[in-house]
């Protein structure tokens, strides 16, 4: 069976309702929703799984818009026109189609969750949630099954890399000093790589190298001048935290793009800014207004 057969056989079960539900699953791998956990996993559970995860976020996003550029595959329903993706779902796929990152980086960022949680049931929930953003990709028919299964390959390849060089995104061993030229060099090498080799979508490299840099020197600063307990307080003041971090965050995302727009420029600065906010500002607010350096 050809991958055009396996896509059509998708297209005869949609169905209006079922074309929602595979929406909800596809964007369960959008920014949104990493914005929202990574900062959560900082602030309430886990520091260092918080900058493990970032690394994998941000740079699995990066690696992937690369690859798409270097093997530059048409998406499906472009050479396909008969396939008509539901509405919504072409906006989810911009850029080239191989490998598809709604199965790459949702299989790093989760398989490295459950590698810090260790536990089966999550392994599990965290299978299934990776196999159906997946399948919901050939069911919009926005990628090839070849794009799914070449996605989970360099996943599990960039997964195995990133568990086995986990000290060194952790910080673990490195001076301030150290961890600070690593915040800013690693994403200025990474952002050097995509203009070179793959120019394509230079906006969304923009964005994760920026997201990045913030969030490494925002760690970097916190360790050392912070050093914020993220379990300590009442579930009150827990909450009151997360209200006032979201604020900073979402208010920077919204407010410096309603003043100075979406060039590439302001949209390093943008996704900086909100990186640094989440992992040095509200940390920082957190231990000198609540908790008082307890």
């Amino acid at each position: 069976m050809s991958g055009i057969d396996i896509l059509h056989g998708f297209q005869s079960l949609r169905t209006p309702v079922l074309d929602q539900i595979m929406m909800l699953i596809t964007n369960l791998h959008s920014e949104t929703v990493y914005i929202l956990l990574l900062p959560l996993i900082f602030w309430l559970v886990d520091k260092r799984a918080a900058r493990h995860l970032a690394a994998v976020f941000a740079l699995g996003l990066w690696a992937n818009d690369v690859l798409k550029d270097l093997f530059h595959t048409e998406r499906p329903f472009r050479s396909h026109p008969e396939l008509n993706p539901p509405s919504g779902a072409a906006e989810t796929a911009l850029g080239g189609a191989f490998p598809s990152g709604h199965a790459m980086n949702p299989l790093m960022f989760w398989g490295l969750a459950a590698w810090y949680l260790r536990r089966p049931w999550f392994n599990w929930l965290a299978g299934i949630g990776v196999l159906l953003i997946g399948i919901s990709r050939l069911y919009l028919g926005v990628h090839w099954p070849l794009d799914i299964l070449g996605g989970w390959v360099f996943g599990g390849i960039a997964l195995w890399f990133f568990i086995k060089t986990a000290h060194f995104w952790r910080g673990e061993g490195q001076s301030f000093g150290q961890q600070l030229a690593y915040a800013i060099l690693l994403p200025l090498v990474a952002l050097g790589i995509a203009v070179k080799v793959a120019p394509g979508d230079i906006h969304t490299v923009l964005t994760m190298v920026g997201a990045y840099m913030g969030l490494a020197v925002g760690f970097a600063l916190e360790e050392r001048f912070v050093r914020f307990d993220p379990r300590v307080g009442s579930v009150a003041s827990q909450v009151l935290k997360v209200l006032v971090g979201f604020a900073l965050v979402m208010g920077l995302r919204i407010g410096i793009k309603a003043l100075f727009g979406e060039s590439e420029p302001v949209t390093f600065v943008r996704y900086g800014l909100m990186g640094l906010s989440a992992t040095y500002l509200l940390p920082l607010i957190w231990t000198r207004f609540v908790t008082k350096g307890r």
